[in-house]
């Protein structure tokens, strides 16, 4: 959960993002955040 918490100061930090696209930021830097810690980084989820 601490990851959301980050992410999402992350993407507030951001100046230009609308709106709209708040939570699609949020997810993507939650998700490039959880990535950075996983054992399969750089692995691609398709493979």
């Amino acid at each position: 959960m601490n990851c959301v918490f980050e992410a999402a100061q992350r993407a507030l930090d951001m100046n230009d993002v609308p709106d709209d696209l708040l939570p699609l930021v949020i997810l993507s830097e939650a998700a490039c955040g959880v990535g950075l810690e996983s054992d399969t980084l750089g692995v691609a989820g398709w493979h």
